[in-house]
């Protein structure tokens, strides 16, 4: 009986199932292992007509007979506890099937009994975590259970994580990620496609169709899922629901197509009406650059004209300040000729002021001799007849030249510094100055040092000195 209930479960024969199950399950003739088989097997059934809550508490009354009995078959229990957590994983009771898996797990460890089991075990509590949307973790455990499967050389155990793995990229949308491990478990699991486990082989073809599709390898997509229906059809289980998926990934690919047709149409519209675009723009951009240097040219025209003005105005405003000059510059010496005939009249009127008071005194025979002698030097002196009379004859054109060119050399110089300059050059003393001008010693001083500072004579250099080396210099220009 053990060997023939599972077929009867394939071909769906409820009715006939659940006779034979129940019937065998109330008979005591049974030993603990077949009985624990059967009352799987029995879950399982129910499992299968989506009677869950039935299923669960067939597991868990196997649980507690199990618990109860004297000589524990743990190899049994982990079974019972793993079902149980698998039954409560359809429940959506995600968090009660994880606890039922460690249970399961825990009594592995403790008694080292089907520690092979684990790493299943293992891949079932990530799905759970993966149902719980606890990601992080789904991930974790089904690395866990990938490694554990490698290194107990659980093959069967191995393919199923890694079809998992695939599963999770795909749900985390890492499409590339989830086509590799497909590949990975068609590829280096031949067993995969020998037909061993042929509701795997169909997962696996079915979802690369989806991830080909997903990412717009529509041609791949098609291959996948043509071996996909191949199978089907030769297992005489082709459905509804596989021709509309045939029927789907069929109209995305004429889609796709005639998207792409559309593409490399508008590719090509694209390039002629560049063409024209490009000719429009290359000629918009001449006209551009021609306007740009024509407006650049008459810019250059403009600043010209505008500098040869300013030069021209310049040119004109020099002209203008040195007829100003040459004026002023006639105008001194015009005025120095005057000062030096109103001196040249001061000194004939002071000549015939000392003869007229000479006469008188020559008169006065009661004066002493000596008397009359300093009264003399007194006349001499305070007149200035003697030097002033020798000066003013000693001016001639060439001193009164190099007035002229010393303002013009000097053009910051006044009338009066001018005046000063011809003074210092006949050799006037400061009391002569003084007399001259009617002002003190002290102020012909410091005219002198306001002179010196615009002539740009430094404290050591000699104020007559320069004078006269430049009276010298000038004659010496006018005679060559």
């Amino acid at each position: 009986v053990e060997l023939q209930f599972l077929p009867f479960l394939h071909k769906n024969n409820n009715q006939f199932t659940n006779y034979l199950l129940t019937d065998i399950l109330d008979r005591s003739c049974l030993d603990g292992e077949k009985h624990s088989k059967l009352n799987t097997g029995l879950a399982h059934y129910y499992v299968r007509l989506g009677e869950l809550d039935k299923a669960l508490s067939i597991m868990q009354n196997h649980i507690t007979k199990l618990e109860a009995g004297n000589d524990i078959n743990y190899s049994d229990l982990i079974e019972a506890y793993n079902y149980q957590g698998q039954i409560r994983y359809y429940l959506e009771d995600h968090e009660e099937g994880i606890r039922s898996m460690q249970k399961a797990i825990g009594i592995a460890r403790e008694q080292n009994v089907d520690t092979s089991r684990i790493a299943e075990i293992t891949g079932n509590i990530s799905a759970c975590y993966w149902g719980l949307n606890e990601l992080d973790s789904a991930f974790k455990y089904n690395r866990i259970d990938r490694e554990r499967s490698l290194q107990s050389n659980n093959r069967v155990s191995y393919i199923f994580a890694a079809i998992f793995t695939a599963r999770l990229e795909m749900y985390v949308g890492n499409t590339k990620e989830a086509i590799r491990w497909c590949e990975h478990v068609l590829e280096d699991y031949p067993e995969i496609k020998s037909g061993k486990w042929p509701g795997a082989h169909l997962a696996l073809l079915r979802r690369l169709s989806k991830l080909h599709r997903k990412l717009g390898d529509y041609k791949t997509s098609m291959q996948y899922l043509d071996d996909y229906l191949g199978i089907r059809d030769s297992m005489d289980i082709l459905n509804r629901t596989d021709g509309k998926l045939f029927i789907e990934s069929y109209s995305d690919m004429l889609i796709a197509n005639i998207e792409s047709e559309n593409k490399l149409r508008e590719q090509e519209l694209q390039v002629a009406l560049g063409e024209k675009e490009l000719e429009k723009e290359r000629k918009e951009r001449n006209f551009v650059l021609i306007s740009a240097i024509s407006v650049a040219l008459i810019l250059i025209l403009l600043l010209l004209n505008i500098r040869v003005r300013s030069k021209k105005r310049e040119l004109t405003q020099k002209l203008e300040i040195e007829n100003l000059n040459t004026r002023e510059l006639k105008l001194s010496e015009k005025l120095i000729r005057e000062q030096l005939k109103i001196a040249n009249l001061e000194v004939s009127y002071k000549n015939d002021i000392k003869k007229h008071l000479l006469d008188h005194l020559n008169g006065y025979n009661q004066l002493p001799v000596s008397e009359k002698n300093n009264l003399k030097l007194f006349i001499e002196n305070e007149l200035l007849i003697r030097s002033t009379t020798g000066k003013m004859n000693a001016v001639s054109d060439e001193k009164i030249n190099f007035l002229v060119d010393l303002k013009r050399k000097h053009p910051n110089l006044s009338e009066k510094d001018v005046e000063l300059s011809s003074f210092i050059t006949m050799g006037y003393s400061n009391k002569e100055m003084s007399i001259r001008k009617n002002i003190t010693i002290e102020s012909v001083k410091s005219a002198k040092k306001r002179l010196k500072k615009k002539l740009n004579l430094s404290a050591n250099e000699s104020l007559a000195d320069y004078l006269i080396q430049f009276l010298n210099d000038d004659e010496d220009t006018s005679a060559k």
